[in-house]
């Protein structure tokens, strides 16, 4: 509380706002959510809950999965699809890939025991940024702004009118890139295309 010598160097109106805040901030520790019914906490308490609890209700800050039972090592910058949860390369130019290979790798621990897998899968069409995916064998040159679509093995491929086909993204390398290329890809939702 504040010692009454000090109350004598404060004015009236800066008093006035020292007392609103201190009402208002007695009143904000003393309140109780009782949303939920057995949990009784100050208001304080309940946001040191929620800034510290780890729950799958908040917004995650990317769209990378981490996957571990797959061996992708061979296969970043390829498109993915998931079955039952578990990505596979992508095989279609018609149905939408999922996800982008980011990285993987195959670890086997120095002292023995059983390898395992360490994938990152970025979500296509939730990615914050340009990401690298491989430009088809097949393919044309890419130049940067070309729409790109999905080829049959995994890979993207420079757009190609006039038959069904999933537009995937734009080529952002400013090198462009030449097939077999891993090359800076925005992605954008994967959207089926037959004009």
């Amino acid at each position: 509380m504040l010692k009454s010598k000090n109350l004598k160097r404060l004015n009236a109106d800066k008093l006035k706002k020292v007392f609103a805040i201190a009402i208002t901030l007695s009143v904000f520790q003393n309140f109780s959510f009782s949303a939920f019914p057995g949990i009784s906490m100050s208001a304080s308490q309940h946001v040191s809950f929620l800034k510290n609890m780890d729950s799958t209700l908040q917004a995650k800050g990317n769209s990378v999965y981490q996957d571990t039972t797959t061996n992708l090592s061979a296969n970043i910058g390829y498109l993915v699809t998931f079955s039952g949860g578990v990505p596979a390369v992508n095989t279609s130019t018609t149905v939408p890939a999922s996800g982008l290979v980011l990285d993987a790798r195959t670890r086997t621990p120095l002292s023995g025991g059983t390898t395992y897998y360490d994938n990152s899968i970025g979500i296509v069409g939730a990615l914050p940024g340009p990401c690298r995916a491989i430009l088809n064998a097949n393919s044309a040159v890419c130049n940067f702004g070309d729409p790109l679509m999905q080829a049959a093995d995994g890979t993207v491929t420079k757009e190609v009118t006039g038959s069904a086909r999933v537009f995937i993204g734009i080529c952002t390398d400013k090198n462009g890139a030449n097939p077999g290329d891993l090359f800076e890809v925005s992605f954008c939702t994967p959207s089926v295309r037959s004009y």
